[in-house]
């Protein structure tokens, strides 16, 4: 079975389909693809016990052809990067931690830009740091492009945090002017995201989402 490179097909009822035949092979249709994985990440099942963020997220959309219904008109749903990959389905950037599948909250975006708000924090330590064993020292990271870049070590965990906050402003105002064919809604929600870090650090605040 192949994902399948054309657009998505309807059957003789209109209805839109998950797979087809062409050529003797069987194909997953873009949509298919992307139904199945969010009913993986949904619900209690092996894939949400494997990465735990995802075992209290919610199917909000009907049904299957609802779903691919709304796909169509979504920008992005189709593009395609450099290296052939489609551009990723996103729920995090306009809600930031939201847990719902859904036609207000879901948008389809370059996939650097994919979970780039969506932060995991060690223990009781703020979000970017991470204890250095044998030492009283705490190192700052911070993920670019699905990377994450070490940022250096602080004798605080409030300065790697600071370290972190300040980085991650600069990543988020770089992925908004390289992605200005993204629509408008995320790069507003970006923008809105760097500038609440920016007053977390005015308030000498924690970064908390």
């Amino acid at each position: 079975m192949q994902i399948s490179n054309l657009p998505d097909i309807r059957d003789v009822n209109g209805k839109w389909i998950r797979s087809y035949r062409l050529n003797g092979i069987q194909h997953v249709t873009r949509s298919g693809v992307l139904w199945a994985n969010i009913l993986n990440r949904c619900g209690r099942n092996s894939y949400s016990t494997s990465f735990p963020s995802y075992y209290t997220c919610i199917n909000g959309f009907t049904d299957f052809n609802s779903f691919a219904e709304w796909c169509q008109n979504q920008q992005g749903y189709l593009e395609k990067e450099l290296n052939g990959r489609f551009w990723s389905i996103d729920k995090d950037i306009l809600v930031p931690n939201n847990k719902t599948y859904s036609e207000t909250t879901c948008c389809f975006v370059p996939n650097e830009l994919n979970n780039i708000l969506t932060y995991v924090k060690i223990g009781n330590l703020p979000i970017g740091v991470s204890a250095v064993k044998g030492s009283n020292k705490f190192r700052a990271r911070c993920s670019i492009g699905g990377l994450r870049k070490d940022l250096g070590t602080y004798d605080t965990s409030e300065l790697a945090h600071r370290a972190w906050q300040e980085r991650k402003i600069e990543v988020i105002y770089a992925l908004i002017q390289k992605h200005r064919n993204v629509q408008k809604d995320v790069l507003d929600a970006l923008d809105k995201h760097a500038k609440m870090i920016e007053n977390d650090i005015s308030l000498n605040k924690e970064t908390l989402r």
